[in-house]
């Protein structure tokens, strides 16, 4: 029942959003800026762009996992689009839960620890996305908008980083919580909620090690800077200027705007908030649309 509201919510969010990206937009323009791009060389550099950060968030996931299961980059990167390609198939996110599938079965790992490390890349990208919407928002200007529209965005992965630092820093405490809460449903769930504790202290395990925290966050950055370059191509085949304030604004929106409910393939939040940063830049509305 709660997948079926969530998909509900999900195809509701995306029905208003399409509705307010075309509202009092002639359909014609947008078609006439579509036809009007130019494919190549900009697309085709663009899509390889896209697969060069597919290949970093592979090298990533192997990084991630690489105390516990050395995996070939070629299995993580695997792993890794199977994940987006559920997500552009099925609701609720669920390509999450296929990716933390794939990566037990792949690196033998316990698919709580599967899940945490799943969990611990999908931070690290909101930090590097709300951190490049920040410089973003400095670079350009009448962008106030954008500091409040952030605000949700940073709550949520404030939250979850500061869940992140506890089994970081104090495994111990965190196994120990669990032990005390699961005693209250007795012995079995005891041993449920330790063993659960465990593989989640676990998926981080690679992040206690300096040298390795300092990889991750450097290979997001570098992975949102990949996507920023392929934003930046996208410019260049609608004739638009080729700049890095305008590319890193429209990706960070565009990828902050996934977390709202939506269909499968984040249809209607990608267009509406790619397209309205767009705007904010003084882009027309129907250039920003064919665009998106």
């Amino acid at each position: 029942m709660r997948r079926v509201l969530l998909l509900v919510l999900g195809l509701g969010v995306s029905a208003a959003l399409i509705y307010m990206a075309l509202v009092n937009l002639d359909l014609d323009d947008v078609r006439r800026s579509l036809e009007q791009a130019r494919i190549w060389p900009w697309i085709p550099a663009a899509v390889m762009t896209y697969l060069a950060g597919q290949l970093l968030r592979g090298w990533r996931c192997k990084l991630l996992v690489r105390p516990d299961a050395p995996i070939t980059l070629l299995t993580a990167t695997h792993v890794v689009v199977v994940g987006y390609a559920v997500n552009n198939i099925l609701p609720a996110r669920l390509g999450e839960l296929a990716r933390a599938g794939m990566l037990s079965d792949r690196a033998g790992l316990a698919l709580v620890q599967a899940l945490g490390v799943t969990f611990l890349e999908r931070v690290l990208d909101g930090l590097t996305v709300l951190c490049l919407l920040i410089v973003a928002i400095l670079t350009l200007s009448d962008t106030s908008w954008l500091g409040q529209a952030a605000l949700p965005a940073a709550g949520i992965f404030g939250l979850a980083t500061l869940g992140i630092a506890v089994a970081v820093v104090a495994p111990s405490g965190v196994i120990g919580a669990a032990r005390r809460i699961g005693a209250m449903g007795g012995e079995r769930a005891q041993l449920f909620s330790i063993r659960a504790a465990v593989q989640l202290t676990d998926s981080v395990r690679a992040i206690r090690r300096p040298e390795l925290a300092v990889a991750a966050a450097l290979s997001s950055l570098a992975i949102w800077l990949i996507e920023t370059a392929m934003f930046l191509l996208v410019l260049g085949a609608f004739s638009l200027p080729l700049r890095w304030d305008w590319a890193l604004l429209a990706m960070a929106v565009t990828n902050l705007s996934v977390l709202l409910p939506s269909s499968p393939g984040h249809i209607g939040p990608f267009h509406y908030f790619c397209q309205q940063a767009l705007v904010s830049v003084g882009i027309a509305a129907p250039l920003g649309l064919a665009y998106a």
